[in-house]
């Protein structure tokens, strides 16, 4: 079991609590970094490597404008659009890098956001074992299946399906796989 919980950890980007402790973020997120971390990488082609286990505004990571100061950076998608902690309600958003980097909502919450992977990753291994190992890439997914995320997706966060998420999206798109 302790193993497992290292093979874990190994697997997420802790944060260091003295870093977030000055920092003008909600103080549930700043736990959640320090004692859940983010993954390294997740389902759909989601990066957190990037952050470098610190929380800092995209001004700071990118040299950027003040108008990106109220974006605490986490990630990047795999179309390198920046995932976000947006301060304003803690909400987490990607700024779209092809739209003037227009705001696209992804989850009400960081921990929202973390059980809406969480759920997207299980779906991928229940797909992959009822139809191989290529059936996400394939779009192979069965119906129940897709049933079921959508239901837990509105059980986690009403919001995270609603018109041109980033949730809402990405299932649209392997519907059309």
């Amino acid at each position: 079991m302790l193993t497992n919980l290292k093979q874990q950890r190994e697997k997420r980007m802790m944060f260091d609590e003295q870093q977030l402790a000055p920092l003008d973020v909600d103080e549930q997120v700043k736990k959640l970094l320090v004692e859940v971390g983010l993954p390294r990488e997740a389902a759909p082609f989601l990066e957190f490597v990037s952050s470098k286990n610190q929380l800092s505004t995209l001004c700071e990571t990118f040299q950027l404008s003040p108008r990106y100061r109220h974006y605490w950076f986490l990630g990047t998608t795999g179309a390198g659009d920046p995932i976000c902690l947006y301060n304003a309600n803690s909400s987490i958003v990607l700024l779209d890098t092809s739209n003037d980097d227009k705001e696209r909502f992804i989850n009400s919450s960081l921990q929202q956001f973390l059980a809406c992977i969480d759920v997207f990753e299980n779906m991928i291994q229940q797909a992959v074992a009822q139809n191989g190992e290529y059936a996400y890439v394939e779009g192979n997914i069965s119906k129940p299946l897709f049933e079921d995320i959508i239901k837990q997706f509105k059980r986690i966060d009403s919001l995270a399906l609603s018109p041109q998420t980033f949730w809402e999206m990405e299932l649209k798109q392997l519907l059309k796989k």
